[in-house]
């Protein structure tokens, strides 16, 4: 389970240091085909299944052409945080940045600094308001992924009752348009049903928590909770737990992480909908490498991935187990 309250201390490490600085324009050769690179990934927050996950993909394409993929990122959901971590990476000089901003407005002038530079960026998961000068942005389709999520929770009310959505904040674009495609899919099935006030509960399992306790108080009819990212679900089902309520209030959760699994198994939560991070991370890795070595052709300036939503029945399927989340890297 991703702590992403623990106190920020940036460090980067001697040996991410020296493969930086070995590989980040330290060759003299001119031909594209045999020089090395260097990609940075920072993610949206570390030790985080789903973030993890997109790494992983990334590194058999990075191996297989010859680039050192460098992992560097904070602990923190937090621009201010990123920013620092951005800021630390610039001054090593690789030749590619590949980023999930966290904020689309604050994460622009770190950025921009890459661009300036000289530094070709492409951007994962989230992406930025003004994305003038990024060589791709590879993102989740979250309207469609939150239409999912919507339709399913209409299923499970009946069609009548209060619905509470539990986030972690609000100004990230990935996770509004999960929270507006929830509300649109569940107002078309289920035009009857209330939508309560969207919680922000920060990026603590334990915020979620305490909001879904607040919930079960402040809605006696409530009918179901929908957990935008893993750390709402986990919270919100843990809430459930220890009011021995488990099963009695639906939980709709995003992502695909280990432990959400544990929890659809146990029937903690009644179904996910799972992002590609897999073709996220292979497709990032694919644009860079082409970029790199001159091939701007087969660089598409944005690709959209859908996601696929999981219940009990269909979670051990084999397209949906390719997409399930693999553990956070310690």
């Amino acid at each position: 389970m991703p702590r992403w309250r623990r106190t920020f201390a940036l460090t980067l490490s001697a040996v991410t240091a020296a493969a930086l600085a070995a590989c980040s324009g330290g060759t003299s050769t001119s031909d594209s085909a045999t020089k090395k690179f260097t990609v940075v990934y920072v993610p949206g927050v570390t030790q985080n299944p789903y973030f993890d996950t997109i790494k992983r993909s990334m590194e058999p394409g990075a191996a297989r052409d010859g680039i050192t993929l460098v992992h560097q990122g904070s602990p923190n959901f937090s621009a201010t945080d990123q920013t620092r971590v951005l800021n630390a990476v610039l001054t090593q000089r690789p030749d590619l940045l590949v980023v999930a901003p966290v904020d689309p407005v604050a994460m622009r002038p770190p950025i921009q600094r890459f661009l300036s530079a000289g530094i070709p960026v492409i951007t994962v998961d989230g992406t930025l308001a003004d994305p003038s000068g990024l060589v791709s942005r590879i993102h989740g389709n979250g309207l469609q992924g939150g239409r999912l999520a919507g339709r399913q929770m209409a299923q499970y009310t009946g069609g009548t009752g209060t619905v509470a959505i539990i986030n972690i904040m609000a100004g990230n674009t990935s996770l509004d348009q999960r929270v507006e495609g929830f509300e649109a899919g569940l107002r078309e099935a289920a035009p009857n049903v209330r939508i309560a006030p969207v919680n922000n509960a920060g990026g603590n399992p334990s915020g979620s928590q305490a909001a879904a306790r607040s919930l079960l108080v402040a809605y006696p009819d409530l009918k179901g909770i929908y957990g935008v990212t893993e750390v709402n679900a986990e919270g919100a089902a843990a809430a459930l737990t220890a009011a021995g309520r488990t099963g009695s209030v639906p939980i709709v959760a995003y992502d695909g992480t280990p432990t959400e699994v544990k929890y659809l198994r146990d029937k903690s939560l009644q179904y996910l909908v799972v992002q590609n991070a897999k073709a996220t991370g292979e497709t990032a890795i694919r644009f860079a490498s082409a970029y790199l070595r001159g091939d701007k052709a087969a660089v598409k300036p944005e690709v959209t991935l859908d996601a696929v939503g999981a219940d009990l029945e269909t979670i051990d399927h084999p397209d949906v187990k390719e997409l399930l989340y693999g553990p956070a890297i310690n």
